[in-house]
């Protein structure tokens, strides 16, 4: 059974850690007073803390969170790191923090969202970029498409410039051309009107008539 001291611990990081957005727990062996309280202030600046308790007390404090399993598997001297501003931003002071100093401290497992990731994942989650640097990114996608509208928009008035200099010149050339005089329609000759034929009856009429003569 916890003491009251044990008990009184772990309902406090509990507190902490239903505000934190993220957890790192880590190994912070080999790290004297110095440099841990270096790497508290530099956590203190992305809105972030580190606990030293015992790896007991670890997994008491996050057995009711959804990063329970962050807690298992702890051997040697951890501390767990509740991050309650950007995630990224956090694991950028970790990784950066442990560059320059031995690889240390040694994250070991990571809480974020739901769902619980290896040490490894630190690499992942400092690479994805801040709030500040997505809006950066935004506005930068937002300047280019602003800009790239502004182009065809001045293509359009150049070409609409062009096309309506181009229109009055040629309307002045119709104008002043000599207008095309219409050649008058051929006239028919006129038909001449004939006799009609003559019928068989009085072709034989005239022909008798001939004769008796």
């Amino acid at each position: 059974m916890p003491t009251p001291k044990k008990e009184a611990v772990v309902q406090e990081l509990g507190s902490r850690l239903k505000r934190a957005k993220a957890v790192y727990v880590a190994d912070y062996s080999h790290m004297n007073v110095t440099t841990l309280t270096e790497l508290r202030n530099e956590l203190r600046k992305a809105d972030a803390e580190i606990q030293i308790v015992k790896n007991n007390l670890i997994r008491l404090s996050l057995a009711d969170t959804p990063w329970a399993n962050a807690g298992k598997d702890l051997h040697g001297p951890c501390s767990l790191t509740l991050a309650y501003g950007e995630a990224p931003v956090v694991a950028k002071v970790l990784k950066r923090f442990a560059a320059y100093h031995k690889e240390r401290p040694v994250v070991k497992a990571i809480g974020f969202e739901d769902s619980v990731h290896g040490g490894e994942f630190l690499g992942t989650l400092a690479s994805m970029p801040t709030r500040q640097e997505a809006l950066g990114m935004l506005a930068g996608v937002l300047n280019s498409i602003i800009a790239s509208f502004a182009r065809a928009l001045n293509a359009v008035a150049d070409k609409t410039t062009e096309a309506g200099t181009a229109t009055p010149g040629a309307a002045l050339t119709q104008v002043s051309a000599p207008a095309a005089t219409a050649e008058p329609a051929p006239v028919a000759a006129p038909v001449e009107e004939t006799a009609p034929d003559a019928s068989p009856e009085a072709a034989g009429e005239e022909a008798e008539g001939g004769a008796e003569a």
